[in-house]
């Protein structure tokens, strides 16, 4: 698919891609790659369709900024219970899970994305309440990779100790770019 004319997956999404390159992995569960997956291969591909839809479904839930939570549970539940579904299907019909399943750590890996979402929503309105949002898309890595791409931008390959020391200007370069996103930037901790 890749190679092919029109395709929203490009060759270096497969080839020597980089695993760190969230545009790839977006551009995978896109709208785009379903359609064309149902525009050219509808017949030899209806299983990846479904799987991309229903886990780029799970992924939205995490991502989307204007999506109610009762909306987030419907998608969390969904990627469950497709999951259950096929689990379910292979063990009746006796075909191996080794070769028809997605792996046990990437098994694992799904449920706890759609059960931490679920607990997430459940603790925040059981225990947090409403003057504080609950912004699931703030719940991942994206922070962590942003801070350690910018102290990269201070030391190439630095040490812990280089780190450390990179703190306060980290911080400074961080306030400023949530004061450039966001317009404003409220109390934030030391």
């Amino acid at each position: 698919m890749a190679e092919e004319e029109g395709s929203p997956i490009h060759k270096r999404d497969v080839e020597k891609l980089d695993r760190q390159d969230n545009n790839a992995a977006s551009r995978l569960f896109s709208a785009a790659t379903l359609k064309y997956l149902i525009d050219h291969h509808k017949d030899e591909s209806l299983g990846e369709i479904v799987y991309l839809f229903v886990f780029g479904e799970l992924i939205d839930a995490y991502q989307h900024r204007s999506m109610k939570h009762i909306d987030r549970i419907w998608l969390a539940l969904r990627a469950r219970y497709f999951l259950d579904a096929w689990d379910a299907f292979l063990e009746v019909s006796g075909y191996p899970k080794a070769r028809y399943h997605i792996s046990r750590e990437a098994h694992d890996i799904v449920s706890i994305l759609f059960n931490s979402l679920i607990a997430l929503i459940i603790v925040h309105r059981d225990h947090v309440g409403d003057p504080v949002p609950l912004c699931p898309w703030m719940h991942s890595t994206e922070p962590c990779e942003h801070c350690f791409g910018s102290a990269r931008k201070v030391v190439k390959d630095f040490t812990f100790l280089d780190f450390i020391f990179m703190i306060p200007k980290l911080r400074v370069k961080l306030r400023d770019c949530l004061t450039q996103i966001e317009g404003v930037v409220e109390e934030c901790p030391p």
